[in-house]
């Protein structure tokens, strides 16, 4: 069964500011990107109380890790939940996450969906990337796997490499979308350029299907991508 991404898509970097931090979170994530929980605590703290989401969802991940306090995931998703009513979309997509895996809260399929939903149009393309496989694997929403190559083609068109991988894969096995095997090429090439070496195989596969000038014009299209 294909998997969402986990709960570090966002968080792997510790923090996930808004495009401009204010005073507190600002503070609160650099003492925590130098390992000083105590004091990202208290400056999360003062963020929360003026009604920073940034600094809620930074709570949130204070607790979920155990940074400066105990760790408590059902104090984690408190926050979480605070800092997306606020606005974070950030925080929404942990709400995903921790509602699908059933991580200080009982899991619950739908709500991870909904809470993904509300992600992806905030804006984050691994909350897409969620939504696709959850379509194709029937999650919390009726199986569909049309519904599912559309979500994570908007994912790969976001710039989000594992749905680049996954889109060739569905262009080349006709998964939610019609076989198109030089859109195939074309994505998995984008994908291996993004580092996915995992891509290298079916390339070569693929590859070899290929005329001459659909080779080209796919690759022609890999080096325009992102431009």
């Amino acid at each position: 069964m294909k998997r969402i991404l986990s709960i570090l898509a966002v968080a792997a970097a510790g923090l996930a500011p808004a495009a401009v931090a204010r005073a507190d979170f600002a503070a609160g994530q650099t003492a925590h990107q130098a390992g000083d929980f105590a004091t990202a605590l208290a400056e999360f703290r003062q963020g929360a109380a003026d009604g920073e989401s940034e600094s809620m969802f930074g709570l949130g991940i204070l607790y979920a890790h155990g940074r400066g306090v105990p760790k408590d995931a059902a104090k984690a998703a408190e926050w979480y939940g605070k800092a997306a009513e606020a606005g974070s979309a950030a925080a929404m997509y942990n709400l995903g996450n921790i509602h699908f895996q059933g991580i200080g809260v009982p899991q619950d399929h739908a709500a991870a969906f909904q809470w993904f939903g509300r992600a992806a149009e905030s804006g984050l393309p691994a909350a897409n990337y969620n939504l696709a496989i959850m379509y194709l694997n029937g999650q919390g929403v009726e199986k569909d796997a049309t519904s599912g190559f559309k979500r994570m083609r908007q994912a790969a068109e976001a710039g989000l490499p594992a749905a680049q991988y996954r889109v060739g894969r569905m262009y080349a096995d006709g998964e939610g979308v019609e076989t198109d095997i030089v859109s195939a090429y074309f994505w998995l090439t984008v994908a291996y350029g993004q580092g996915v070496k995992v891509a290298e195989e079916p390339l070569t596969t693929i590859g070899s299907q290929l005329t001459s000038e659909q080779r080209v014009e796919a690759e022609a299209r890999a080096q325009d991508f992102g431009r």
